[in-house]
């Protein structure tokens, strides 16, 4: 075997020698490194936790008198429908979908009251609604629903377009009318 050049010996002793670091690195200090890390944020994910439950534990007191003072005071418990009977909430909540519907520009075709349902302390009073209006009603019907009080919930919504005669000759005559049912429910304490 022929010996090698003087630079190519320092080049082989040179690789050696790297590989002579890099390979216990490699095996031995990058997984212990990488082992650390884990732990490391596993314990900071865990802190995290311990700290949220002791805010927690912290506000339990106050939550405990708040729920108190709603059990003491039902007047204070804005967001549900309130009435003598299913009957009369229902007749208010078909007004008040009247006006909502009229308000935002669009036209309420029927209204059915469906039977309650009882939720656990509560009664679900739902209205099956069938209206018409334009994209820009709709959406205001939708948000003025869903953002008073009492709290409403749109459940089963389903919009179909109806385009308007002379709006494919003329842009200008108005914007698609869409049919829109939907049911709209609230709730009321069980008697």
């Amino acid at each position: 075997m022929k010996p090698l050049s003087p630079a190519a010996g320092r080049i082989v002793a040179l690789a050696l020698l790297a590989a002579a670091i890099a390979l216990p690195y490699r095996l031995i200090v990058a997984p212990l490194q990488d082992g650390y890390q884990e732990l490391t944020e596993e314990a900071a994910s865990r802190r995290d936790v311990l700290d949220r439950y002791r805010r927690l534990a912290d506000s339990r007191e106050d939550l405990r008198r708040r729920l108190e003072t709603l059990r003491d005071n039902p007047a204070a418990q804005t967001g549900f429908l309130t009435g003598e009977s299913e009957t009369l909430v229902a007749a208010e909540l078909q007004n008040l979908v009247r006006s909502v519907v009229e308000r935002s520009g669009g036209r309420l075709e029927s209204t059915q009251v469906l039977p309650p349902v009882t939720e656990g302390a509560f009664r679900r009073v739902t209205l099956r609604v069938r209206m018409s209006a334009n994209i820009d009603g709709l959406s205001r019907v939708l948000y003025d629903l869903e953002s008073m009080l009492p709290y409403l919930f749109v459940d089963g919504l389903d919009v179909v377009s109806r385009e308007r005669r002379g709006a494919r000759q003329d842009p200008q005559a108005g914007a698609s009318i869409l049919s829109v049912s939907y049911d709209v429910f609230g709730y009321m304490r069980a008697a």
